[in-house]
């Protein structure tokens, strides 16, 4: 990700009010879609219309990183805060929207991919603007949404630049610490003694989900290889045994560990089980995955007095990330407990959590303020709402 681990873990609040019917946009009952919209279908694409109105740079395809723009802010977002708007487009073409503007984020994400170093891949800001560093989890994020775009559309050219962003974030491993994927390219050769230089469960687990999505497909051993060698490194290396859950990661050179947990590593781990056992159809990876998501479920969720049990109240996308992995285990494991307590969320979050311009708390509850002028914290809504459209199989009709 084109941000330090650091800064991404930074979750600073401040108190505040906000306004839930503000009159700029419209409030409730003004046929405002981004208050008024029925379905889930249509809450994502209202809501991604609505950032693509406010986020868009105009005369590119590119956005901003935060939304009003802040001093200091660069021009354009960082790629991973644009490659989370493309998860978005991509599931509304799933539910038969077509317009302009999702076209104009599948475009503009073509401008991150560096193809002047070797390997290829993506880099975390354009090259029009300088270009940047090369995360491994990035690329992995990427090539899992085109894998998405891949299954959308048929079209190969999605599943060729996966392989290709696999191929970079293959060449992340190493056998320091035991094995698993370094987080960023530059750290790795150029700086051992910098705290970001580790071996990331993000970046090694979202590793393993693209190489199993290209495996189907492609058929080549040596990405089931190497999908099985790193799960097994971070099932032994990075999960914690007293809840089941996952360490963020550990530096390459001292072996400290950094004990955070986000919810992120729990859902795609949950995800990698659900794909191991669709693969090799070896029951004990659907036992992990049910393991891991009453694991997460503990961990992660607090009782909020008057209102249930909420996810935390900061990084929702990394939450969005999780309730992948509840979906997928829901697959083989039909009971939607945890499917339900994130609906129940969001929904609160759609009436409930919002700026005085239409926007989205980071706390779904609605309790503190946060930083939802970040471009990811909204874009995930576009993601949670379109599964969920997915989920409870709403139709598309005419747009």
């Amino acid at each position: 990700m084109g941000l330090s681990i650091s800064a991404v873990a930074c979750t600073e609040k401040v108190g505040g009010d906000f306004v839930t019917d503000p009159p700029e946009v419209g409030g409730s009952g003004s046929g405002n879609p981004i208050y008024d919209a029925g379905t889930y279908r249509e809450k994502a694409h209202a809501v991604f219309q609505h950032i693509v109105t406010h986020y868009g740079v105009p005369g590119t395809d590119l956005f901003l990183e935060q939304y009003p723009a802040q001093a200091g802010d660069n021009p354009v977002a960082y790629f991973w805060s644009h490659s989370t708007l493309y998860t978005g487009a991509v599931l509304l073409q799933s539910l038969g929207y077509q317009d302009e503007s999702i076209r104009r984020v599948l475009d503009g994400i073509e401008v991150y991919w560096d193809a002047a170093r070797s390997p290829v891949g993506f880099q975390s800001y354009p090259r029009a603007y300088g270009g940047g560093d090369r995360f491994y989890d990035d690329n992995a994020i990427a090539g899992i949404d085109d894998m998405l775009a891949y299954e959308v559309t048929g079209d190969v050219k999605y599943l060729d630049r996966a392989e290709a962003a696999l191929r970079f974030t293959m060449s992340g491993e190493s056998d320091d610490q035991g094995g698993g994927l370094f987080w960023c390219e530059q750290n790795r050769m150029n700086d051992p003694a910098s705290p970001n230089t580790v071996k990331a469960t993000n970046s090694s687990a979202l590793a393993v989900e693209l190489a199993l999505g290209v495996y189907r497909e492609r058929e080549n051993a040596e990405y089931l290889d190497f999908a099985q060698r790193v799960y097994q490194w971070i099932k032994s290396r990075m999960q914690d045994p007293a809840d089941g859950t996952y360490w963020n990661d550990v530096h390459a050179h001292t072996g400290v560990v950094n004990e955070r947990k986000w919810t992120y590593n729990s859902g795609a781990m949950i995800t990698n089980a659900i794909l191991f056992y669709e693969v090799l159809g070896d029951p004990a990876y659907l036992e992990s995955a049910k393991a891991d998501a009453a694991a997460s479920y503990a961990y992660f969720t607090v009782e909020v007095p008057g209102l249930g049990r909420f996810f935390p109240d900061h990084d929702p996308w990394f939450t969005a990330v999780l309730f992948r992995g509840y979906l997928d285990v829901y697959r083989h494991d039909p009971n939607p407990a945890y499917i339900h307590t994130l609906i129940a969320n969001v929904d609160h979050a759609w009436k409930s959590a919002r700026t005085a311009n239409g926007f989205f708390l980071e706390d779904w509850a609605g309790r503190v303020r946060g930083r939802e002028r970040w471009l990811i914290n909204q874009t995930c809504m576009v993601e949670i709402y379109a599964r969920i459209a997915q989920f409870k199989g709403e139709v598309a009709n005419e747009n």
